[in-house]
């Protein structure tokens, strides 16, 4: 009766069955920050800025030595998009995926455990006696044992996206992670020994990206902006979260010899904020402000600020030869910063988001102070080679007039 329903059981059930199965596997916080279990689409996959693992579904399998799998395929998609529009946080992600030889073996586990399993649950209305559903527990217990094993031994690809060159195409390398223990643990062992995933950041390493491609000609970099590179290009290094990057900014500054300094921010005279360089400091913010300075030019304003201290105030000729004199000066007054003004850009297929955080962070904090005067003014501006039809045209100057915009209208060539 067991391998007749084995062979008989729904797809579809066996299917799910093994979804849960692998939804029910746990992985550990400090290996990854999130996971998603066999996605059906590229959208199902949160675009953020933490490092996360994308378990695929057991249609996407791979087999050694084939450059072209399901599962890199798969895996180009999610890296690419999600949903419709661009993934930006590229180098977050890494994937997990079922090896084509054993997929077989582990679907025949699941149809026999499934098979046991029904019996079991149709105990009364087969009427089995006692040896019988002895006989049912000890199959269903071997079979579950059996599919545990069969599934650890499936997933035993590791599937990351690397980017040698950056003027060339996203790489897709697949790593075997075979074993007996959590695929989880597995691929994050194999990552932090290959240093594809990185817990712990050397100074020295960071130093040596800054040089290698972020600095260019900049005197400086804002330590968010980094963050968002490290998050996107595959080329760099791919860190566990942005807390790896401050431990290393902060290890950098404190050294004697530091590779680069650290300020809060850029004056508006251009002199930097807050700066540590070559030595420890307790306040370091993760924020638009906040920058990485260059070595050379941290030390020029160090070098300036120790001269203008040590330098003595000099004496007027008519008090170093006795005859005094008293000049009344008044302290000139500081200047005020009294305006703000930001253009930004918007990505039209993200704009919701986008304005979200753009009103939050900026307007919100602006019409909070008192006696504040804010004005916001949308500018939008569209192009289309092939033309406007006429019907587009009607509908957005109707709506523009309801909407009470201030100026409007299309243009020809």
């Amino acid at each position: 009766m067991a391998q007749d329903r084995a062979q008989n059981i729904n797809p579809d059930w066996v299917y799910q069955e093994a979804i849960d199965r692998l939804r029910a596997v746990k992985y550990r916080r400090e290996d990854f920050a999130a996971t998603h279990i066999a996605p059906q689409s590229s959208g199902d996959v949160a675009d953020e800025w933490h490092t996360r693992v994308v378990v695929l579904a057991p249609e996407y399998s791979h087999k050694k030595g084939n450059g072209g799998s399901e599962a890199q395929r798969a895996a180009q998609e999610i890296l690419e998009n999600r949903g419709s529009s661009p993934r930006l946080y590229r180098n977050m992600l890494v994937f997990i995926a079922p090896d084509a030889n054993d997929a077989e073996a582990w679907e025949k586990a699941l149809r026999e455990y499934l098979a046991w399993k029904s019996i079991h649950d149709e105990a009364e209305p087969l009427n089995l006696d006692a040896q019988q559903r002895k006989q049912v527990d000890a199959n269903c217990k071997r079979t579950e044992e059996t599919l545990l094993v069969r599934l650890q031994e499936t997933y035993s690809w590791l599937i990351v996206p690397v980017h040698p060159d950056p003027t060339g195409p996203i790489e897709y390398q697949a790593h075997r992670i075979a074993g007996q223990d959590s695929f989880y643990d597995r691929a994050a062992r194999k990552l932090r020994q290959s240093e594809m995933l990185i817990p712990r950041w050397s100074l020295d390493n960071l130093r040596m990206e800054l040089d290698r491609y972020l600095w260019r000609d900049q005197p400086h970099l804002g330590l968010k902006q980094l963050w968002e590179y490290l998050a996107r290009y595959c080329y760099l290094p791919r860190l566990y979260n942005e807390d790896v990057l401050l431990e290393a900014v902060g290890d950098g500054v404190a050294r004697a010899d530091a590779p680069f300094g650290y300020a809060t921010m850029v004056g508006l005279d251009g002199v930097y904020k807050g700066l540590a360089f070559g030595q420890p400091t307790a306040n370091l913010y993760f924020d638009d402000n906040s920058i990485l300075v260059r070595p050379e030019i941290a030390q020029e304003q160090i070098d300036n600020q120790r001269q203008q201290t040590i330098q003595p105030p000099s004496i007027p000729s008519s008090e170093r030869f006795g005859t005094p004199t008293v000049t009344l000066t008044t302290p000139p007054r500081p200047r005020l910063t009294t305006r703000y003004h930001g253009t930004v850009s918007l990505d039209p297929q993200r704009v919701n988001k986008e304005m979200a955080t753009i009103v939050e962070e900026i307007i919100q904090r602006l019409t909070s102070l008192t006696g504040t005067d804010v004005e916001i003014t949308l500018e939008i501006s569209a192009v289309r080679p092939s033309g406007f039809d006429d019907s587009t045209v009607r509908t957005i100057n109707e709506n523009s007039r309801t909407l009470k915009f201030k100026s409007h209208g299309f243009e020809g060539e």
